[in-house]
């Protein structure tokens, strides 16, 4: 069974990162991910939305979606 751990840390001098936790057991191998999240003013990897374009919702409500739905499965009986 694997334990995570998850903590919020600024990264301090030097490019140290330091996680401190009473789940961790002393001794024990652990691999630790860092996920460093980029300023907004930073270049970021595009969205795929943004690549593709966007396009408006073929439907505004459940309702229409329901009523598509009838409609097509209708259209199987004729």
């Amino acid at each position: 069974m694997v334990r995570t751990v998850r903590q919020r840390v600024r990264i301090k001098p030097g490019g140290m990162v330091e996680i401190r936790s009473p789940e961790l057991p002393e001794g024990a191998s652990a691999e630790v991910i860092v996920l460093v999240e980029q300023e907004a003013s930073a270049k970021s990897v595009p969205s795929l939305a943004s690549l593709s374009g966007h396009s408006p919702p073929c439907f505004k409500s459940a309702e229409e979606v329901d009523a598509f739905l009838r409609a097509e499965r209708e259209s199987w009986d004729r």
